[in-house]
């Protein structure tokens, strides 16, 4: 069974979980952690569940609770979380002194993550490298 459920879509911030199988993965984090959580929990889901993140682009809308949620799983979960970046676009997140598990791949390529099979094309837009 595939899951869908939007956490917010507009210029104040992005995210939509994909669920298959024991695999929750986030597509972009542009809430900061205690409102992704507060989002995931309005259906009924918790962000000490996800698996991975995956970026579609690094404007601030898509990324903006990318480090801290990173850095949440890393300190407070004791694992760190996978984050799926283009090669071009994972230059452009600040990460500070943060080294997080950033998963690299190629615009057009096609992965898993988990028991999810993302298949990548680029899409035009203003950004390095929108996938």
């Amino acid at each position: 069974m595939l899951r869908f459920a939007s956490i917010g879509s507009g210029s104040e911030g992005n995210g939509l979980l994909v669920e298959s199988g024991s695999t929750r993965l986030l597509v972009d984090c542009g809430f900061t952690l205690a409102e992704t959580k507060r989002r995931l929990a309005l259906s009924g889901l918790s962000a000490e569940g996800l698996t991975a993140i995956l970026v579609t682009h690094e404007h601030s809308d898509h990324v903006c609770g990318l480090v801290s949620i990173a850095k949440y799983f890393t300190t407070k979960q004791n694992r760190p979380l996978p984050l799926y970046l283009s090669r071009l676009t994972a230059p452009t997140i600040d990460w500070g002194e943060f080294t997080p598990a950033v998963e690299h791949f190629q615009a057009g390529s096609r992965f898993t993550v988990g028991d999810i099979e993302v298949d990548s094309f680029t899409v035009p837009h203003d950004a390095i490298d929108p996938v």
